[in-house]
Parts: C-alpha cells; structure tokens; sequence
C-alpha cells in the first residue's frame, strides 16, 4: 500500500574522529568496553565530532524524498548507514524490502577488463545475481550507448563513458528503496534525461526513492518531501519547495554572517577588492514565480521575479540598485543597475524596510549560476552601501543540448531553390 512505512529511521547519531591513530585507538578500546558492557556511545571523545545527530524520518512506499544540504552535513553518512556499510552509534533503522544503492558508480570496475566483462562484476557488487544480469543485459548496453565500445578495456574508456555504462548498471536494480547519491548529474543532457527517466519508471513500479544532491533541480523534480540538514542534524523536513527555500535562506544567512557589518574592504571575486561603508542591510532574497509563489529553480521561458527585502540604516537619495547573475567559472551572465538604465530610485530612510523587486525571463542552458544583489553609491567616487555576491545559488536544467550559457532557441529552415 502507498502509505506502508519501508524506511523507519529513529534518532540515529554517528560519531568520526579527526584523527587516525586516535580512531583506531577508539575502535580497539570500544570493542573492549563492548564486550564489558561499559561503552557510552553518546559522550564525545578528544577530536571526535557528530556527523549524524539525532535524526529521524520515514519513507513510504512508492515515495520520493530528497536530503539537502551544505558539504559535510552528514547527507553521505545516512545514506551508508541505511544501506549497512556503516553502523550508527545510536538509533534504529528499520527496512522493509531489497535496497539498491547508487552511491559511488563504477566500485569495483576493473581498469584491465572489458565493458562487458565489468557489466557483470559490478552487477554482481551492487547485489544483482548472475540471471539477472543476463536478462538485463541487452537493455544495460542500449541504455549505456556504448555497444561498439563494449570489448574495449574500460582504462581506454573517456571518465564519461565509465561514468555511463556504471549507472546503466546501476540502472537496472530491482529495489524496492533506491539510494542514490549525487549520480544523476552524469554524462551529457541527453544521458541526465535517460537516467532521469530511468528514476522515473521505477517509481512507477513502487519503488521509494531516497536522492541525496546538490542538484536542487534534480531534487525538486523528482521528490516531493526533502529533508535539509545543517551540521548533522535536522533543519527541516517537508515539501520540497519549502525545503530548497529554506536551504537557500540558510545559506545566505551565513554569507551575511561572514560578511559582516561597517567600513571594509572586502575582495570580490568579480570586481576585486570593493569598498563597502554600510548604510543598507540586504536581509533576504527569494525567487518568485510571477504568480508570487516561491520558486526553487529557474524555469527557462517563464516571467520571474527576484524579492529583496533591504533595510536603511541612513538616510539615501537615489542609490544604484542592481542585480547580476553569473556562473561557477566567474562568467557574467547578466549585469543590470539603475545607472545604467537612467532610472531615478528615489529618496530611502534611515531605519525603514523596502522590497525592491527584478522580474526577468531566463533563457539559459544547463549550469549552476549565483544572483547577486548590489546597493552602491556612484558619484565622485564610488562605493557600495551593501553587495552580496552570492545571495541565492540556483540551478537550470534546460531541454536543450546546446553547449555554452544562452539557449538561443534557435529554429532552422531549408528552402530547396
């Protein structure tokens, strides 16, 4: 039934150590303590620290969920506790039925062997028997695409052709729970659609789905309730829309944590080293759809608007106001100001709140890309009053298969004379 429980996790922690020598003095000393009965678990050694604290959640049948959040919040260490590779310190899990995991693609492939010989040792390795390996063959070469590389030895093979024929392995479990851990973004577009898609035909089998990614859209489309977490623990649990807003308000409220407050001279990795003298706060920024609900990613061809909520902390006549976006390699993508347009912004007040709103129409191809906001001053000499570079990092996943940053959308006609 849709509503049967298949993955019951109950306030699971687990503990690592940042030093070897003393991890292996621990491991030694708690199998002793164990067998003595007079291990605590709970306390926290010299150089140890939680990588999982106290979470808890359910997954049922036939459901998607995802888990978010910043590098080193203990994503990868539930998803090895729940496929067993590791032991939590505390905590139950509880698991009904066969679990595939798509954790690390192409364990176990080796370099001198051939894409066929491979398919069946990593088939094996993922927990797949002989029969059904032979059944799925044809359809793992066909998914893969690489048929005419096939007995080639895998060291000749390109890192996306390994990374292909690995998830098309991967691909044709038969779980019940899949674990899948940052794999969807392998290969080009059109491979990303296939194993998309491949995600997709499982679900409809009543497979539960568990994605762990960095990709927001990835998680957005896929999976509709996403856990967040922060430092190994919980921040949020719920619809993903929230959730991937949550996340994001997260992260910009650390960047102002690090930005700081008052004169500095901050190094900007677009413009290089800036004056900022204060005088505006950005507090938050959001993304809308034009119909005002909150949006997760960018959605190519459709009206958006970017919220920012800015409070004065002095009187300012007709600041420049301006939004940018750019890309991971420090490309910019799109660089607006009011300077520029001529636009008059008027008069702000010391001590008051504003919105100040940027609606825009992307066309852009597949990439992760940064919104930035800027409040500056611009006469004799130029400063600003508050910039954020970062203030949300968002993802586009576009149809098209066209390489660079624009989707021109380009159409094409052939007259015969």
């Amino acid at each position: 039934m849709k509503n049967d429980v298949v993955v019951k996790v109950e306030g699971i922690s687990k503990k690592f150590c940042r030093s070897l020598n003393r991890s292996m003095w621990y491991g030694a000393s708690d199998i002793i303590r164990d067998g003595l009965c007079i291990h605590n678990p709970v306390k926290l050694r010299k150089e140890e620290f939680w990588a999982v604290n106290d979470v808890s959640f359910e997954l049922r049948r036939g459901e998607a969920m995802g888990i978010i959040g910043p590098n080193g919040s203990g994503k990868s260490t539930i998803l090895k506790i729940l496929n067993g590779i590791i032991l939590p310190d505390t905590g139950k899990v509880s698991v009904r039925g066969r679990i595939g995991a798509l954790i690390s693609l192409g364990a176990g492939f080796h370099p001198q062997l051939t894409g066929r010989e491979n398919i069946f040792i990593n088939g094996a390795i993922l927990g797949m028997s002989k029969r059904e390996i032979d059944r799925n063959f044809d359809a793992i070469v066909d998914f893969s695409g690489l048929e005419e590389f096939l007995d080639m030895p895998v060291k000749h093979y390109s890192s996306g052709m390994f990374v292909r024929l690995a998830f098309s392995v991967a691909a044709h479990l038969d779980p019940d729970i899949l674990l899948v851990d940052e794999v969807l973004a392998v290969g080009d577009v059109g491979f990303r659609a296939k194993s998309h898609g491949a995600i997709r035909q499982l679900r409809q089998k009543g497979a539960s789905i568990i994605l762990i990614s960095h990709n927001l859209p990835a998680v957005y489309e896929t999976c509709e309730r996403t856990l967040v977490l922060w430092k190994g623990e919980t921040r949020f649990e719920g619809e993903t829309a929230q959730a991937i807003n949550m996340f994001n308000k997260e992260m910009f409220s650390q960047m102002q944590i690090e930005h700081g407050t008052g004169t500095r001279i901050v190094n900007d990795p677009l413009l290089g080293e800036i004056e900022i003298r204060g005088g505006a706060e950005i507090k938050s920024v959001r993304l809308l759809e034009e119909n005002g609900r909150e949006a997760a990613i960018f959605r190519n061809g459709r009206r958006h608007v970017i919220e920012t909520a800015v409070k004065f902390e002095k009187d300012v006549d007709n600041p420049v106001l301006g939004f940018f976006v750019w890309d991971t390699n420090g490309r910019i993508i799109h660089d607006t100001h009011t300077a520029q347009t001529g636009e008059p912004t008027g008069f702000f007040k010391a001590g008051r709140n504003y919105t100040i709103n940027w609606s825009l129409t992307p066309y852009l191809l597949s990439n992760h890309y940064h919104i930035g906001i800027s409040i500056s001053h611009v006469g004799i000499e130029k400063y600003f009053y508050d910039r954020r570079v970062k203030a949300l990092t968002l993802c586009v996943e576009s149809d098209s298969q066209a390489q660079g940053i624009v989707d021109m959308q380009p159409k094409m006609e052939i007259i015969e004379d």
